[in-house]
């Protein structure tokens, strides 16, 4: 069961907090995988079906969906659930921020605010036409006149006046989500589509001069400078003018004011149209592991993770144009032209930059240190049954592993039969071929096998069999299949014993020939399968032909007839 936890469904099936308390027992599980499994990566198969849409069917993980929609669908859940335990706030205190939509007076003496708060998960983010992220955040908090025929009414002068109307950052979040707004819709063309304009990410950004307290200040400092700037006589006009001017754009701060830095931790790219696409990662590491100075990149696709260089994100994310080389018929060459990229940061992840835990998180993690709390006991033992699982078939199916059963049953098979005399190793042979001649005579006769190279014989190909069969076909790389199938075909052809163990164990493990012949998907594996089964039937057909009389004297008689028409012949 990996559910974990979560009510129990009502008669009449589950309700909404129900399917969100699965939503968030799945999402522990998958977190707790990702930190503690030896994987490389983690199946999200229960999560997408507990992941349930507003009809409260299971996503489709065919169908597209755009990223924002669905972190707002999986937010929406997580904060359901999370009602009914004690962390109930936990979702805002790491991802919420505030909007503050304010109004302010600028003409007829009202200087009054009017301002309205609302909650965000994912800042908003022009991209498009913007040289970076700062300039479209710049566009963000500019704001618009409300002048002429549009003038705002303010209720405490009681009177129309001019004004400023923008929206700004109230309250910052622990971790800030930008969502670039990539996909538009043109008019013109009747149709969405998406925004490949080449827009820089920065790794670090002062989130002070988009935040309400920035803009008051900024804007006092601007009306100060304007007022010094002028004689006594001109003020009035030049204060009107100001009044009417849009607020000034931030200008980048000396010096980052405590608490409003952030450093970037991870880019979602889409690449692809905007009718579909697929998602990958950028993700920086939150502590170097030991060993290490500083922490990596990783880039997530799919199953694949692999490390990334820090010095390709603007390559790989900041969109725009790049140069491709094609074959020109007409010029009779190679020719280099420039083409929009299809791939582009979609969505960024900052986390704010706190003196004391970025020193802390500098610091390489001590091998026994451990910065996550401690998982449920029973996530923890299903991960670690999963570990075993994989430890196992890691070491099974390694490399080094299949070279050394080779050599182990290329010995066994081919002992005394090289070169040298008995239990001398021939020319070419390895290391293991000089194993000592008493250490398998003794083995072989303790076992009441006989003469030791046939026992030796026998033994290397019921090992080599097996796992030719159970191990070797289930491998991913099978490029020894070839060497195996030689090497047994070579044995089997010099020991009718162990041709009689193979049919037999065939005729009792019928899984073998369901497996390897009716469900195996690899058509090489099959074919020398399918050859070593017909080898061993023909290798032992003489030595069993006297157990078939009929068989036998019917042969008999054949032969006789020819030696009879031979000599009539003569």
């Amino acid at each position: 069961d990996r559910s974990h936890g979560g009510a129990a469904a009502a008669a009449d099936g589950p309700s909404q907090d129900d399917e969100s308390m699965n939503v968030l027992a799945q999402l522990q599980t998958t977190f707790c995988y990702l930190e503690a499994s030896e994987k490389r990566f983690f199946d999200t198969a229960d999560l997408c079906a507990a992941y349930k849409d507003y009809d409260g069917q299971p996503v489709n993980t065919s169908l597209q969906m755009d990223v924002d929609e669905f972190l707002t669908i999986l937010f929406d859940k997580l904060e359901t659930a999370l009602k009914r335990t004690p962390q109930k706030t936990l979702l805002k205190e790491v991802f919420g921020g505030e909007h503050a939509h304010q109004v302010i007076g600028k003409s007829g003496g009202c200087t009054h605010t009017s301002e309205r708060t609302e909650s965000f998960f994912a800042l908003q983010v022009d991209v498009k036409g913007k040289r970076s992220v700062l300039e479209g955040l710049s566009a963000y908090v500019e704001g618009e006149m409300l002048e002429g025929d549009n003038k705002y009414w303010c209720e405490e002068c009681g009177k129309h006046v001019d004004a400023l109307k923008r929206c700004c950052v109230g309250r910052l979040p622990t971790n800030l989500i930008v969502h670039l707004k990539r996909f538009d819709f043109d008019y013109d063309l009747m149709k969405k589509i998406k925004v490949n304009d080449h827009c820089e990410v920065p790794m670090t950004i002062d989130m002070w001069p988009f935040t309400k307290e920035g803009r008051a200040e900024l804007d006092a400092a601007a009306q100060d400078a304007a007022q010094g700037d002028v004689d006594m006589d001109g003020a009035d006009s030049v204060a009107a003018d100001q009044s009417r001017a849009p607020s000034p754009k931030p200008a980048p701060s000396a010096a980052c004011p405590p608490g409003y830095g952030y450093e970037l931790k991870g880019v979602l790219v889409h690449t692809g149209t905007a009718d579909s696409g697929h998602y990958y990662s950028y993700i920086k590491e939150r502590r170097p592991l030991p060993g290490r100075q500083r922490p990596r990149w990783f880039h997530f696709n799919d199953t694949m993770v692999e490390a990334f260089d820090e010095r390709e994100l603007p390559r790989c994310t900041f969109g725009g144009m790049e140069p491709i080389t094609h074959w020109d018929p007409v010029q009779n060459k190679h020719v280099q032209r420039w083409q929009q990229k299809s791939f582009s940061a979609y969505m960024l992840f900052y986390e704010r930059i706190d003196d004391e835990r970025t020193a802390a998180a500098a610091a390489p993690l001590a091998p026994t240190a451990s910065v996550v709390p401690p998982m449920p006991e029973s996530i923890h033992e299903s991960v670690w049954r999963e570990n075993t699982q994989f430890f196992h078939d890691r070491h099974t199916f390694d490399e080094t592993y299949f070279v050394f059963t080779y050599d182990l049953c290329r010995h066994m098979i081919e002992w005394r039969t090289g070169s040298g005399a008995a239990g001398t190793p021939g020319a070419g042979a390895t290391a293991m071929d000089a194993c000592p001649t008493d250490v398998v005579t003794e083995e072989a006769t303790a076992g009441g096998g006989g003469d030791a190279a046939e026992e030796s014989l026998h033994l290397g190909l019921v090992l080599g069999t097996t796992f030719f069969v159970e191990t070797l076909a289930h491998a991913k790389d099978k490029r020894m299949v070839p060497q195996w199938a030689d090497l047994l075909q070579r044995g089997y052809a010099r020991s009718a014993r162990s041709c009689t163990w193979f049919m037999r164990q065939v005729a009792h493990e019928r899984t073998w020939l369901r497996q390897l012949l009716l469900s195996c998907t690899i058509p090489e594996m099959r074919s020398h399968f399918a050859a070593l089964v017909i080898h061993v039937v023909r290798a032992l057909r003489p030595h069993e032909l006297a157990s078939y009389p009929r068989v036998a004297g019917a042969r008999a008689a054949g032969a006789a007839a020819g030696a009879g028409e031979k000599a009539a012949a003569g």
